[in-house]
């Protein structure tokens, strides 16, 4: 919960069992960047980390976190170009607004010490010593476990994080018919309590 005086830009593979942690030096070599263009990557995540802070802050959310993916463009020229090929909302950013999470960190909450996020940790901990299977192939077929259905009153009211953040950031009327943020939350608060989703799961 302490921010840092600046954004940390950290490496991590995306095609691999589970996200490796990268060094610099790693990241780099395995980019195939020249090192003119990895360092315009680690410009780019801080120019576009800081907007996102500011845009967010502005609003009255943290940004804590996120996760940029970038793509070469223009490749066949003398000039490739980097491009930034992630969508930016919930799914990439962890967004705290009034100690509540508006990002896919809701689900993770929802399964919090259920029997699929004890297999999940299992199965991640198997593919790292095997990394020919992936971990949710091994959940499924290895741990005979899934995840249960979201209860439909939960259910509801995480759906509706996507469009009222976007009428939020926007400050238009982008999805009609879906509450304020603040009321968002309320509903938050109150269906997950109900829930108890921070003990395990019966």
């Amino acid at each position: 919960g302490i921010l840092f005086s600046r954004p940390v830009v950290e490496f991590f593979t995306k095609l691999e069992p589970t996200d490796r942690h990268l060094s610099r030096q790693e990241a780099l070599l395995i980019s195939n960047l020249s090192p003119e263009l990895f360092e315009e990557l680690i410009e780019l995540t801080y120019i576009i980390a800081l907007s996102l802070f500011d845009t967010f802050t502005k609003l009255g959310i943290t940004l804590f976190d996120g996760k940029f993916e970038f793509i070469l463009v223009n490749c066949d020229t003398n000039k490739p170009q980097l491009a930034l090929a992630d969508s930016i909302g919930p799914d990439e950013l962890r967004l705290i607004y009034k100690d509540q999470h508006l990002s896919k960190e809701l689900i993770r909450q929802y399964y919090h010490g259920s029997d699929w996020e004890k297999a999940v940790v299992k199965a991640k901990q198997l593919s790292k010593d095997d990394p020919t299977i992936n971990f949710k192939q091994r959940c499924l077929e290895e741990l005979n476990q899934s995840p249960k259905p979201i209860e439909e009153n939960a259910k509801a009211q995480i759906d509706k994080l996507y469009p009222v953040l976007a009428n939020t950031v926007s400050g238009r009327k982008l999805f009609s018919d879906m509450p304020e943020l603040d009321q968002l939350v309320d509903s938050f608060n109150a269906v997950f309590s109900k829930l108890s989703l921070n003990s395990p799961a019966k």
